[in-house]
């Protein structure tokens, strides 16, 4: 009977647990998405053949922190004294992508500072990566990947017998290998969404045109029709954050009911981003 009603609540527990991505249900603590960001950064400090970061250049660097911190400022930032919020460059050239792992690390490759135009699309960029911290899409897509695994083995344990370390023969396991193959870097299609939206908002406070991460979409888009080669250039892109055409419309749909004007220089910074990117080379 004890067994039954184990199994029964288990049930219940893996139903709740396969859903939490609409339940918005995350198991585990803030410093927990610290403590699986800082294990990241440290594979990624010792993986330079893979993320070689930029070497000599403080500048750069530094020049990426600045638009972090204008982006943190946002009154919409929840979690701005949470986590550890440190920026990187990779220096890849042939790889046009940014990503954000728990706890606040950013990372944004040069080839992407180097294909895009203005300085207002990159703070759009940043804020997106920044939004996927903030909502905890990594360990909220854990919490759900826990859920399909424990359904199944804590089923076996109830039924064969008790083993005191379920916990540690079957979770610690899990989340290892969701670190090593970059499972904590793939984000959904309603991630995304949320990350394009939080984006939005964050800009809207700063001197940045609030959209400016469309002009990125329209880019992508117009490379990737009229180069067939490209779509194998930002394959590691399109492996991480899907470009469906209707964010694209979603982000319309933004800037119509902000009634938001046409950008410009002013919200923009394309000449003194342009004057950036020239030292890039």
């Amino acid at each position: 009977m004890k067994k039954r009603y184990l199994i029964f609540n288990l049930i219940v527990f893996s139903f709740l647990m396969f859903n939490c991505r609409s339940l918005d249900v995350n198991i585990f603590p803030d410093s927990y998405d610290l403590k699986l960001g800082a294990q990241f950064n440290s594979e990624i400090q010792s993986n330079q053949k893979e993320y070689p970061l930029l070497q000599g250049r403080d500048d750069v660097k530094q020049y990426v922190t600045n638009i972090g911190n204008k982006i943190l400022a946002s009154p919409e930032i929840k979690k701005r004294d949470t986590y550890a919020w440190k920026f990187e460059v990779i220096d890849d050239d042939k790889t046009i992508n940014a990503f954000c792992v728990p706890g606040g690390y950013v990372y944004v490759y040069t080839g992407l500072m180097k294909f895009i135009d203005d300085e207002a699309t990159l703070a759009g960029i940043i804020a997106h990566e920044i939004a996927h911290a903030e909502k905890r899409h990594s360990t909220r897509r854990v919490t759900a990947q826990l859920g399909l695994q424990l359904g199944a083995s804590l089923a076996v344990e109830l039924l064969l017998g008790d083993d005191a370390a379920t916990w540690q023969k079957i979770v610690v396991p899990l989340l290892a290998n969701m670190l090593v193959t970059g499972l904590v870097l793939y984000n959904s299609r309603e991630d995304e969404y949320e990350a394009d939206e939080m984006s939005f908002k964050y800009l809207k406070s700063t001197e940045y045109y609030p959209a400016a991460i469309k002009g990125f979409f329209e880019k992508v888009s117009d490379k990737k029709s009229n180069d067939d080669s490209f779509s194998k250039t930002v394959e590691r892109l399109f492996s991480t954050h899907p470009l469906p055409p209707d964010r694209l419309a979603k982000m319309d749909e933004l800037i119509r009911k902000g009634n938001y004007p046409p950008p410009g220089e002013n919200n923009l910074f394309t000449t003194r981003y342009q004057k950036f990117k020239s030292s890039l080379k």
